[in-house]
């Protein structure tokens, strides 16, 4: 929900109706602390070691993302109930892969607040990381769990040289 936090912002200027406005700016409300949320929520958790053996920029595919985003400038301002429906359609469908496809990496919001993420896998291990720094291969990470254990944060780089003996 996160990801379409400026999506929403977008639906809100563009439609011409209160309730409709306000629908969206609460929803990019709810998806703002929910990104919050999600970076937050493990902080007072006992960071773990991670050996990274290959990581993965996964940026790339923010350009097919962005495609979702010309939906405010294909709406009609005042939507009537039809109207209404079909972007809801259009929205769940988009949903739906984005839950179901690695489409997770993309995440405008996350970026903003100067995260990227990182497909990372180990011998034990193979997942997304969030970073605010660039994530390397071969090399050992302090990390929590964010997403129960399908996405960690890397807390900070550990020194030395990497070693697969680590999780």
């Amino acid at each position: 929900m996160s990801s379409y936090v400026p999506l929403f912002v977008l639906l809100a200027i563009r439609f011409d109706g209160i309730a409709l406005r306000v629908a969206c700016l609460l929803i990019a409300l709810v998806g703002t602390l929910f990104a919050r949320s999600l970076v937050r929520a493990q902080e007072s958790e006992e960071p773990q070691p991670m050996y990274v053996a290959e990581a993965r920029n996964e940026g790339a595919q923010v350009a097919a993302h962005l495609a979702t985003y010309l939906l405010p400038f294909l709406t009609v301002s005042e939507p009537d109930v039809q109207d209404i429906v079909a972007y809801c359609v259009f929205l769940v469908m988009v949903g739906f892969v984005f839950i179901t496809t690695d489409f997770l990496q993309v995440n405008p919001l996350l970026a903003l607040d100067g995260f990227h993420l990182f497909h990372v896998r180990n011998s034990q291990w193979q997942g997304f990381v969030l970073s605010r720094d660039p994530v390397d291969s071969d090399a050992n990470y302090l990390v929590v769990d964010v997403v129960n254990t399908s996405v960690r944060r890397v807390i900070r780089k550990l020194e030395g040289a990497g070693s697969d003996g680590h999780s």
